[in-house]
This record gives C-alpha cells, sequence and structure tokens, in this order.
C-alpha cells in the first residue's frame, strides 16, 4: 500500500550509464542494459542477484556505431530476453550479443555492418522476442528493413524477410497454439500483420491503420488488439484465417488511444 524512495524498498543499487529498456530475471538473476558516454560510445549489459542486489558482472563493449545523445533518440531501449542458459541483447547502433548467466560472450553480430545503417530521427525501440530455439527481431527503419529469426545457439539467420521502408519502434508479440504453431503479429507504421515463424511467410495483413508506431499488439484468445495514438485507429481484429480482410475487423474504440503503452486484455 506504501511505496517510496525510503520505504519498503528490499535494495537499490546505482547503475552508470542510461538505459531505456526492461530488466529481465531468470532465477537469482536479474539483467540490464544501458550506454554510456556523449555518443553512446559504450554499451553495458549487468547482473545483479535479485535477492540483494549484489552486482554479479558487468561486461562493456565498444558500440559500433556512435549516436550523439539527446532526450529525442533512444539510448538502450530494446530489452533483453533470457533463458535457462542466455541472456540475448540488441543495441540501436545494431549490436547483438549472446552470454552465458555468467558472462561469457556466446557469439555476436553487428547488423549495421550487415544490412546498413539504422536510420531515424529517434533511434531504434523494437525489443527482442524469443520461443524455445530462437530469438526474433523487428528493423522498421527510413531504410531497408526487415523482420530475422535467429538461432539461439550459433546466432546465425533461420530465416529473413525484407519489408519496405516503414519507421516504427514496435515490437511483435509471438504466439503458440495448442498444436504448436507459432504465429508472429506485428502492428507497425500503417499496417497489422501476421507471420508464420517458422518460416517467416506473411498469413495475412490488415492496412489503412494509422498511429500504430509503438504500441505492441495484445491477444486475447481470438482477437489482436491493436494500440494506436490516433483517435478511431486503436482496433480489434480477428486473428484466424479468413476469406476476406473486410471480416477481419470487430471494433474501434469509441475514444481511447495508445501513444506509447500497449493495450492490456
Amino acid at each position: 500500500l506504501r511505496w517510496s524512495d525510503k520505504r519498503n524498498l528490499l535494495w537499490r543499487r546505482n547503475i552508470s550509464g542510461y538505459g531505456q529498456s526492461t530488466p529481465v530475471i531468470f532465477g537469482e538473476r536479474v539483467f540490464t542494459t544501458s550506454t554510456l558516454g556523449k555518443n553512446s560510445e559504450e554499451l553495458i549489459v549487468r547482473c545483479h542477484k535479485v535477492s540483494n542486489g549484489k552486482l554479479l558482472w558487468e561486461k562493456n563493449f565498444p558500440s559500433p556505431n556512435e549516436i550523439e545523445r539527446s532526450q529525442y533518440v533512444s539510448q538502450a531501449a530494446p530489452s533483453p530476453v533470457v533463458d535457462s542458459s542466455k541472456v540475448y541483447v540488441f543495441f540501436e547502433s545494431g549490436k547483438m550479443i549472446a552470454l552465458s548467466h555468467l558472462g561469457e560472450v556466446k557469439w555476436e553480430r553487428n547488423l549495421t555492418e550487415e544490412y546498413g545503417p539504422l536510420e531515424g530521427n529517434h533511434g531504434v525501440g523494437s525489443s527482442l522476442f524469443q520461443n524455445k530455439k530462437s530469438v526474433g527481431l523487428l528493423i522498421d527503419h527510413a531504410g531497408p528493413s526487415y523482420l530475422l529469426r535467429i538461432s539461439k545457439s550459433n546466432g546465425r539467420n533461420d530465416w529473413k524477410t525484407d519489408r519496405p521502408e516503414r519507421v516504427s519502434w514496435s515490437t511483435p508479440t509471438l504466439s503458440e497454439s495448442s498444436d504448436g504453431k507459432q504465429i508472429l503479429y506485428v502492428s507497425s507504421n500503417g499496417v497489422v500483420e501476421a507471420y508464420d515463424f517458422s518460416t517467416g511467410n506473411k498469413l495475412w495483413n490488415y492496412d489503412g491503420v494509422e498511429g500504430n508506431t509503438v504500441a505492441s499488439p495484445t491477444l486475447s484468445e481470438d482477437l489482436v488488439i491493436i494500440g494506436s495514438s490516433k483517435d478511431g485507429h486503436c482496433l480489434a481484429l480477428k486473428r484466424g484465417s479468413l476469406d476476406s480482410n473486410a471480416e477481419r475487423l470487430v471494433w474501434v474504440a469509441e475514444d481511447a488511444t495508445c501513444s506509447f503503452s500497449s493495450p492490456l486484455a
């Protein structure tokens, strides 16, 4: 009922740098990311103990692309994902790294070196997502955009789907049905799409959505709910296979908008 800077806090640890990412936890370990320097020259990954906040390890990596700091540019915004053996991190400079829970680098990549610089006025906001064997990443920006599925074991692409220029900071949402089929839902700057995550093939798309550049899609049992910053464009769509997209729209919110936060169902 009461929580403040001094009341009901179990522990607090100051960390250097600046990070807009969400911490991730596995067991007794909490992992965080941040960047340090006037131009985000250093990329930092840390691991603390959950029970008492003790720093277990910290790893610093040079940024492959320096990005001038400002209040309008994201800084360590993509959130990591973690599983039973590794933590996977991605930074807006294009650096992607897989580390063990002890901080050992297992593999790393530089996506800007592979696919070109990440263009845009506000940096990158899309976070990683995962299933048991793979990590996924959406890069929609003012340049050649793409959707990746990357093997957790070696860091190589399982597939890469090229996309048109479509600037957004949205993180896709992955679902798995009872029969094991994995469908990925993407809401990004004008369009909502469903992909078969095993192959990267697009299953359907719904056009004409405005203001859907940040919020992630939210899933209920049979709907995908789309957040938008524009009035009249927060909506719910049927998730299954349909004969036409005219059947897909279920409702449009009367007055709700989502500038940054994602809907909850």
